[in-house]
């Protein structure tokens, strides 16, 4: 993957633009300048441009300076056919066909309005609502429009559905994107019991159902890659193909007991501060991710007139029986006919890399790729290289358009 050295607050903004436009995947590595002990100055920066410069970029091994000429390069690398004037036209991060004389007020708008340090990617419209199903609760429901067949988004235990925003925003599919809350979680009913994976499961294919536009692509992570195939096993019917990216198959019992340990001690947190240093598994995160995230994942609870604390949005006993249920073999209850992309973190630290191996042996009609830049919450961890894996298996293996 390539591989962006730069400070987005320069020109290189034009090459991160560019690479978003084209639908390459990069992996930006933020560099300091001009401050006493900055990072273009250390030896392993230097290694890459002795001038001390950025952007600099490093695509397998071959090294490039200078935003306009990587930016030429990638247009020429690129699958889309974006006009090489586009990019001398992007000073100041003009909009494509408009040319910007010097950093006007205008221009200098624009580029702040898409930086990556706020939004990692402008967000695509969706709607929302709370889909009422046959057993009895409802899902808090993320409505991307688009073509069929639709994509079905499964979130992680003791997240939230708005992990994905990220993941959709880079991606360059136009297919509908559904991204449902599962029971407990998040904007969603929290029934007082049944939070076994079967019965996440069978809310999802009361939700397909519903829903009625399958066969779906079914895509989930950790637990919501289990909760995929296990769909797919149930019920291949509805399904179209599945990607699994870091499937939870009988955990460890060590990281059980550190997510149970994790929700007792967090369940009211003192602030928003306290929060963000709690929060699980969120190392690779960009800030921008990290905020976003809080701004969704967190409630206020109101602790008496003047004092106020936080918690997460999810039900605590619901989030502990379901990962209970996790260190348990269900083995059984995944093997899938279907196609399967399944996909691990190159960083991984949490789930062993055994487990993919594992999942792959139960699959005759598997795919394996490997998450670079990613440890465990994939989605969060690097978006673009996931809506990259995630649009090349679904352009496959959609129907033909007439």
């Amino acid at each position: 993957m390539l591989k962006l050295y730069a400070l987005y607050r320069s020109r290189a903004f034009r090459v991160a633009w560019l690479c978003k436009e084209s639908g390459i995947a990069y992996e930006h590595v933020d560099v300091s300048v001009n401050v006493d002990q900055a990072q273009c100055k250390e030896p392993w920066f230097a290694a890459r441009n002795p001038n001390a410069r950025v952007p600099v970029s490093d695509d397998d091994r071959f090294v490039m300076w200078e935003s306009a000429n990587r930016s030429k390069n990638k247009l020429r690398l690129g699958p889309y056919d974006i006009s090489p004037r586009l990019v001398e036209n992007s000073r100041c991060g003009a909009i494509p066909g408009r040319r910007c004389r010097g950093a006007s007020r205008r221009a200098r708008h624009r580029r702040a309005a898409w930086s990556p340090w706020r939004y990692t990617f402008p967000m695509r419209t969706f709607t929302e609502y709370k889909l009422a199903l046959s057993r009895g609760v409802a899902l808090h429901t993320q409505d991307w429009p688009g073509h069929e067949p639709p994509v079905l988004l499964i979130h992680p235990n003791r997240t939230i559905n708005r992990v994905w925003d990220h993941v959709i925003a880079a991606s360059r599919l136009p297919h509908r994107f559904l991204a449902p809350g599962l029971r407990g979680h998040g904007l969603s009913d929290y029934p007082p019991a049944g939070y076994r994976l079967a019965d996440h499961r069978d809310d999802l294919i009361d939700f397909i159902e519903t829903i009625g536009a399958g066969p779906m692509f079914v895509v989930g992570q950790a637990t919501g890659a289990m909760l995929a195939l296990m769909i797919a096993h149930t019920r291949p019917d509805l399904v179209r193909a599945v990607v699994a990216a870091n499937p939870a198959l009988a955990i460890p019992p060590a990281i059980n007991n550190l997510v149970q340990s994790q929700v007792r001690a967090h369940a009211v947190l003192a602030s928003r501060a306290a929060a963000r240093s709690a929060l699980p598994f969120s190392s690779r995160w960009t800030p921008a991710i990290v905020e976003h995230y809080l701004d969704h994942a967190l409630e206020e609870v109101k602790a008496g007139a003047a004092d106020t604390t936080v918690r997460w949005r999810y039900h605590a006993a619901g989030v502990a029986e379901c990962e209970a249920d996790l260190v348990h073999d269900h083995s059984e209850a995944i093997r899938s006919a279907r196609p399967v992309l399944v996909f691990g973190g190159a960083a991984a630290s949490v789930l062993p890399a055994s487990i993919v191996d594992r999942v792959c042996a139960l699959l005759p009609n598997h795919e394996r790729a490997l998450l670079p830049a990613a440890d465990h919450r994939l989605s969060q961890d690097n978006p673009a290289g996931f809506a990259a894996l995630l649009d090349d298996f679904v352009a496959r293996h959609s129907p033909a358009v007439p």
